[in-house]
C-alpha cells in the first residue's frame, strides 16, 4: 500500500512547505523595526515567529521586547514585503507535487495562518490561485482561530467533505504540527525549507509521523513518482 492509499485528502499549509517567503518576509520586519529604531536579529524573529500570525510574533515583541509598532508600520511592512515577494518563491519540487496530486484526483485544501489578503496576494503572484480554487483558508475562516488551535485544519477537512482522520497534512512548524494532530489529522513534515538539524526531530516530537526533506521525498512518499 502506499502512502497515498491511506488518505483521501491532502491539505498542505503555504509558507515554509510551497513557498519560501518567511526570509523574505522577516527581511521585511528587520527593515520596517529598523526604520522605527528597533534592532533586533532576523534569527530572533525568525526563531520566535515560525509559524505564527503577524499579530502573535507583534505579541511576542510587545512581551518579550516592550516593543509597540509605530503607526504606519503595518503599511511599511506590507510594502517592503510586496516590493520583495516574486513568482521564483515557490519551493522546488512543489508545483510538481501539488500536479501529480491533482492528477491522482486527491482532494486538496491548503491552510495557513496569513491573512486573507496576504494569502490572496500570494497565491496569484506565484501562480497557485487555480490549484486550490475555494479550498484556501486562514484564520478568518474560523473566526480567527489560528494555528496552533486545530480549528483551521478542522475547517479544511470539512470544507472537503472528509473527517480529520481521512486527510494528511503537510506542515513545516511546531505550530502547525500541533494543530494538525489536535485536529485529528495525520501529519507529515517536511524540512525542504529549513536549516535547523534539530528541526525534523522536534517535529516528530510534536507529533508527524515521518519527516520528508524535499518535495521529491514527499512525491516518493506518496507514490506519485513512477
Amino acid at each position: 500500500m502506499t502512502g497515498l492509499q491511506e488518505f483521501a485528502g491532502v491539505i498542505f499549509d503555504f509558507d515554509g512547505v510551497l513557498i519560501d517567503s518567511e526570509g523574505i518576509a522577516y527581511d521585511a520586519w528587520v527593515g520596517a523595526m529598523g526604520e522605527a529604531g528597533e534592532r533586533i536579529g532576523r534569527q530572533a524573529l525568525m526563531d520566535a515567529g515560525n509559524g505564527l500570525t503577524n499579530a502573535m510574533l507583534l505579541a511576542w515583541l510587545r512581551n518579550e521586547h516592550g516593543w509597540t509598532p509605530h503607526e504606519g508600520f503595518g503599511t511599511d511592512l506590507n510594502r517592503r514585503f510586496v516590493e520583495a515577494f516574486g513568482a521564483e518563491a515557490v519551493v522546488p519540487g512543489a508545483a510538481e507535487t501539488l500536479q501529480r496530486l491533482t492528477q491522482a484526483g486527491v482532494p486538496l485544501a491548503l491552510a495557513t495562518n496569513s491573512g486573507q489578503e496576504e494569502m490572496v496576494f500570494k497565491l496569484g503572484r506565484v501562480g497557485l490561485s487555480e490549484v486550490f480554487a475555494d479550498h484556501a483558508y486562514n484564520p478568518s475562516h474560523v473566526d480567527g482561530r489560528a494555528k496552533p488551535e486545530p480549528d483551521l485544519y478542522r475547517h479544511a477537512a470539512e470544507a472537503l467533505g472528509l473527517q480529520p482522520q481521512q486527510c494528511l497534512v503537510i506542515e513545516d512548524s511546531l505550530v502547525g504540527v500541533r494543530a494538525a494532530v489536535a485536529a485529528g489529522c495525520a501529519v507529515w513534515g517536511i524540512t525542504v525549507t529549513h536549516h535547523d538539524p534539530s528541526l525534523a526531530g522536534e517535529l516528530l516530537q510534536a507529533g508527524a509521523a515521518r519527516i520528508v526533506a524535499s518535495h521529491e521525498e514527499l512525491q516518493a512518499a506518496l507514490g506519485l513518482r513512477g
